[in-house]
């Protein structure tokens, strides 16, 4: 789990926004599609935190690039 707690961190700082800005649709979907996948093998905390990982760094993106959910 400590991967997925690194990855928290880097979300958490705001660095790993800066590092995807101005991702395409695509890339997004992409993004979406690979925590499935990845989600698909991990235990249930685990998953909740890919999902929480992918929803904040998509709802950011979104709304840094006007659009939303």
């Amino acid at each position: 789990m400590s991967d997925l707690s690194a990855l928290l961190r880097l979300l958490e700082s705001g660095e790993l926004i800066r590092l995807v800005r101005g991702l395409s649709a695509a890339d997004q979907q992409v993004i979406k599609q690979l925590a499935q996948a990845l989600s698909a093998n991990l235990n249930p905390e685990q998953q909740q935190v890919v999902n929480e990982l992918v929803k904040t760094l998509i709802g950011n993106l979104d709304d840094k690039q006007g659009g939303g959910t």
